[in-house]
């Protein structure tokens, strides 16, 4: 009874479940979104693709000067504005009939995610002496709200665009009530330096070890780009859009069951950053497999290669973060961790730049020297990232 009671009453737990909910509610509502901004507002491609541009932009943009604001003030404070904030976003989305309300609506959603999410994270940070476990189960709560929440969806179907707005709007409340009567009494450290000056915040960047986890972030989201604009192009010429659908439904079950062996193989093992590069390139392997193989083993190796590159990612997302929190302490936690979401939003978008560009040349280079390419241009960052870390570990320990 106690240890239920201790469950129950565990502010990462608490934590945790908001973002599991806050993520279920979202997804209730993505799959829908350019559907009903197309079909019902009558809006272009182009003007939904410019709404996920403002809303990207907040939410990537914005978690460094969050993070530095984090750390200058109480942490729950920027938990309750994002959740506050994205609340707002859904309410205005279920009343928008223009492209202004719209437009309003994204850019609150986006920057209520920067605020929620680089809160929660350094709140987990500073709670849990297990960081292992907090940065697994977050992981594991937020892709299970990502895989449930079109599922769940099916059952509001019934229901208008606008219903199911103000239902998600209702859900991320709620979230908000609770985490204030859970976390109002928790003890938190102070802020860093109050009068001090912000440059201050960015000193645990002078470690090599910092600058490599932030390098290496930035070159994993440079290869998951791949995952959210090649794969499906890709599998769509290699068979049907409704495979697709699959494989998104893979990769989510895939994240959310590997993250606790995957995190205590890093934990207990003292595993490096450059073994999930490895696992990468591995994986990239498989791509290049599908793409000379026939029929049905092409599909067979690109399946494959989906699942060694779900590990990788689950991998270096993880070891990222829980090294990041190491590294870092208490200390400017939401600094740090917001020049880690910048990093990532900068890897992302150069690598659906390139990617994307390469990809168009198609008709001229065959798909086979694509994969080939982007095989190699994996190869050329395993080699340095192995040699940096190594460097690195040496000129400074935690």
């Amino acid at each position: 009874m106690s240890s239920i009671t201790h469950t129950l009453q565990s502010p990462r737990n608490h934590i945790v479940s908001g973002l599991f909910l806050v993520s279920l509610g979202t997804y209730l509502v993505t799959p829908l979104y350019a559907i009903h901004l197309v079909n019902s507002l009558g809006l272009r491609a182009a003007d939904v693709g410019l709404l996920l541009i403002i809303s990207s932009v907040a939410q990537r943009g914005l978690t460094l000067p969050i993070g530095i604001a984090i750390d200058k003030t109480d942490v729950r404070v920027f938990l309750f504005l994002g959740l506050g904030l994205r609340a707002l976003s859904f309410f205005i989305l279920g009343i928008a009939d223009s492209f202004t309300l719209l437009a309003i609506a994204a850019a609150a959603g986006g920057s209520g995610a920067a605020a929620f999410q680089t809160a929660g994270k350094s709140i987990l940070v500073e709670i849990d002496a297990d960081k292992a476990l907090s940065f697994a189960l977050r992981n594991m709560a937020i892709n299970a709200g990502i895989a449930l929440g079109p599922l769940v969806g099916i059952f509001f179907t019934s229901y208008s665009f606008s219903t199911i707005c103000w239902t998600t709007c209702g859900v991320y409340g709620l979230v908000a009530v609770v985490e204030m009567f859970v976390l109002k009494r928790l003890k938190l450290r102070a802020p860093v330096s109050e009068n001090g000056g912000y440059l201050q915040l960015f000193a645990p960047l002078r470690l090599p070890k910092i600058r490599f986890l932030l390098v290496s972030n930035f070159c994993f989201f440079l290869f998951f780009s791949l995952f959210e604009l090649i794969f499906p192009l890709y599998l769509v010429e290699l068979q049907s859009a409704t495979s697709v659908a699959f494989m998104f439904a893979l990769n989510a079950v895939l994240v959310v069951f590997l993250q606790l062996p995957v995190a205590r193989l890093i934990a207990n093992y003292h595993l490096e950053v450059a073994h999930g590069f490895s696992v990468l390139l591995l994986s990239l392997v498989f791509f290049l497999l599908s793409c000379i193989s026939s029929s049905p083993w092409s599909l067979l190796w690109f399946f494959t290669g989906i699942c060694v590159f779900s590990l990788a990612e689950v991998y270096l997302m993880f070891i990222v973060d829980f090294h990041l929190a190491n590294f870092v302490g208490s200390k400017s936690t939401g600094t740090v961790f917001g020049c880690s979401s910048l990093s990532a939003m900068l890897g992302l978008s150069s690598g659906l730049l390139f990617f994307g560009w390469l990809y168009d040349r198609r008709e001229s280079l065959a798909i086979a020297d694509f994969w080939l390419i982007v095989l190699a241009l994996c190869l050329l960052v395993v080699l340095p990232v192995y040699y940096l870390e190594h460097r690195s570990s040496r000129l400074q320990r935690p």
